[in-house]
C-alpha cells in the first residue's frame, strides 16, 4: 500500500519558492520582448535584417573600398566585389564614374530572382583588350541595366560557337536556364548568348572604334529577343541568330552600316520562328563584299513583317537559301541534313525595300515554301529583276511552291521584274501584282515575256496590272499611297496592295 508523501523540509521548501520566483521572471521578460516587438496595432514587428541579408549593395570608383560592407554608406571599390557577394534576387548599385575592369560573374541569378546590375549615373566599365563581361561557369538570370560596356577585345574576328572573341560572353547559361538582360546600355564591343530567355533591348551596340565582326548573337536555345535597338558599323552581322535557335524574336531594331543587317542561320542546324519585325536595315554591304538587308538561311515557320530596308550597297534587300549536303550548297550542313528539298513555311509581307543598285529585292535560292505578299520593292536602278528565283548551282533543287501575292514590283529601270532561272518554279502561285517596267516582266532561263504572255501561256499573274502605283513621292523615297492609287483597296483580301 502507497503512502502519501509528506516534505516539511525547510530547505526543499525554500527551492520550490525560489523556483518559481524564476519561472515568473522569464514569463514577465517573455512578455516584454512581445510587446517590444509589437506596433500599436498589435502586430508582431521583424527585427530589420543586417545588411548583407537584405541582398543590396552600393559601389562607388571614388569613395569606395572593398573592405566595405557595401552600405550606401561604405561602398565597395570595384563591381567584381559586389558580384563575388551578391546572391538570386539581389541588386548591385553601381555609382557613376569609369572603372577599369574585366568582370566575371560568380553566382547565379534564378527564375523571378535575377541579380541586377543597375547604372547610378553613367557608368562606364572599360576592360580594354581584354573580356569586358563573362561566365565563369553555369550563371544564368542577370539585368544590367543602364551601363556602357568598352572593349576592343575580338577585333576583326567571327566565332560561330562563342567564347572566343566576344567582349559580352554569355556561353555557359545553357543549363542555368539563360535568362540575362542587357537594356538601356551602349556597346562597343560583340555580345554572345548561349541559351534561352536572353533579351537584348533599348540599347546602343558601336562597331565604330575598332573593326568588330558581329554585335548580338544567339547561339541556339529559345525565347531570344533583341528589340528596339540601335546597331551600326560592324564589318559583319547587326542581330544575328543560328545554330538551331527557336523562337527569336527581332523586333523595331535600328540597324545600318554593316555587311548583314539581320540574319537568321540555320547553316548548320536549321532555326525555326525566326520573326524579324519592324526594323530598319539601311547601308548594308560594302563595294568589295556581298551583303544583304534580311538573311534567312535554312531558316523554317518565321515571319519577315514589316521591315523597311533600303540603300543596299552591293547585294539584296532580302536574301533567303536553303542548303544542303553538298552539290554546289555552298555551305554543308551538320549531319548532312538536306533542306534544299522542304518548304520553308515563312511569311514575307508588309515589308519596304528600296534602293538595291547591284542585285534583286529579294533573292531566293533553292528556299521554297514562302509567301510573298503585300511588299514594296521599288527604285532598283539595276536593270535585272526585283524578284529572282534561282538554283543551287549545279543542281536540281529549283525554288517551289512560293506565293507572290498582292506586291508592287516598281522597277522602271529595270528589264524585268521577276526571274527563275528554270520553269520549274512555275510550279508556285503568282497573283494580283503591280508591275511598272518597260513592258517585258518576266525571264526564265533565258525567255522573256510581258505580261499579257505569262497570262495566257504560262498561266500566272492573273489579275496583275502594268500600271504606276501612285506613290506619294517615289523621288523622295515616300513609298505610301495617293488618294486614287490602283493599289488601294484592290488586294485579294480587299487591303492594299504593296506595303502600306
Amino acid at each position: 500500500m502507497n503512502k502519501a508523501i509528506t516534505v516539511s523540509s525547510p530547505t526543499f521548501q525554500n527551492l520550490i519558492v525560489i523556483l518559481m520566483v524564476l519561472l515568473s521572471a522569464n514569463a514577465l521578460a517573455s512578455c516584454s520582448a512581445v510587446k517590444d516587438l509589437s506596433n500599436n496595432s498589435g502586430q508582431t514587428l521583424v527585427p530589420p535584417p543586417t545588411f548583407s541579408a537584405r541582398n543590396i549593395y552600393y559601389v562607388d570608383g571614388n569613395r569606395g573600398s572593398d573592405s566595405n560592407s557595401g552600405a550606401q554608406a561604405t561602398p565597395f571599390l570595384t563591381i567584381q566585389k559586389c558580384l563575388n557577394i551578391v546572391q538570386a534576387g539581389g541588386t548591385c548599385n553601381i555609382e557613376a564614374g569609369t572603372y577599369n575592369e574585366s568582370l566575371t560573374l560568380r553566382n547565379s541569378g534564378a527564375a523571378g530572382a535575377s541579380i541586377t546590375l543597375k547604372a547610378v549615373g553613367t557608368v562606364v566599365v572599360n576592360s580594354g583588350a581584354s573580356v569586358t563581361l563573362q561566365t565563369s561557369g553555369e550563371q544564368g538570370y542577370y539585368t544590367f541595366d543602364g551601363l556602357s560596356f568598352v572593349s576592343t577585345f575580338g577585333s576583326g574576328s567571327e566565332e560561330d560557337s562563342g567564347g572566343q572573341t566576344e567582349s559580352l560572353n554569355f556561353k555557359n547559361g545553357v543549363t542555368a536556364g539563360g535568362g540575362f538582360v542587357i537594356e538601356n546600355c551602349t556597346v562597343q564591343g560583340m555580345a554572345f548568348f548561349n541559351g534561352s530567355n536572353n533579351t537584348v533591348q533599348n540599347c546602343v551596340f558601336d562597331g565604330s572604334k575598332s573593326a568588330l565582326q558581329d554585335a548580338i548573337h544567339f547561339y541556339g536555345g529559345s525565347n531570344n529577343v533583341a528589340k528596339n535597338n540601335t546597331v551600326h558599323d560592324y564589318i559583319g552581322r547587326g542581330i544575328w541568330t543560328s545554330f538551331g535557335s527557336s523562337n527569336t524574336s527581332i523586333d523595331g531594331n535600328t540597324i545600318y552600316n554593316v555587311q548583314n543587317g539581320i540574319d537568321c542561320d540555320g547553316a548548320s542546324i536549321a532555326v525555326t520562328s525566326c520573326n524579324v519585325t519592324n526594323n530598319m536595315v539601311y547601308d548594308a554591304g560594302s563595294p568589295d563584299k556581298w551583303g544583304t538587308g534580311i538573311f534567312l538561311e535554312d531558316s523554317f515557320n518565321g515571319l519577315v513583317k514589316g521591315n523597311a530596308v533600303y540603300n543596299i550597297i552591293n547585294g539584296a534587300g532580302f536574301y533567303a537559301v536553303n542548303y544542303g549536303n553538298g552539290g554546289g550548297s555552298g555551305w554543308i550542313t551538320q549531319g548532312g541534313m538536306e533542306y534544299r528539298n522542304q518548304d520553308t513555311n515563312t511569311v514575307i509581307e508588309n515589308n519596304l525595300i528600296y534602293n538595291y543598285p547591284t542585285n534583286p529585292c529579294m533573292l531566293i535560292i533553292s528556299a521554297s515554301g514562302l509567301r510573298i505578299n503585300h511588299n514594296t520593292c521599288a527604285n532598283g536602278t539595276q536593270p535585272g529583276a526585283s524578284l529572282w528565283f534561282r538554283v543551287t548551282s549545279g543542281t536540281s533543287f529549283y525554288p517551289v511552291n512560293e506565293t507572290v501575292e498582292d506586291n508592287v514590283f516598281y522597277s522602271p529601270y529595270a528589264a524585268y521584274a521577276i526571274q527563275m532561272d528554270n520553269s520549274a518554279s512555275l510550279a508556285s502561285t503568282f497573283l494580283n501584282n503591280i508591275y511598272d517596267t518597260k513592258g517585258t516582266v518576266w525571264k526564265i532561263g533565258s525567255t522573256t515575256y510581258t505580261l499579257a504572255q505569262v497570262q495566257s501561256s504560262l498561266k500566272q499573274d492573273a489579275d496583275s496590272l502594268i500600271v504606276d502605283p501612285k506613290f506619294v513621292n517615289a523621288v523622295q523615297n515616300n513609298y505610301h499611297l495617293q488618294a486614287g492609287s490602283p493599289a488601294i483597296g484592290n488586294a485579294s483580301d480587299k487591303g492594299n496592295i504593296g506595303a502600306y
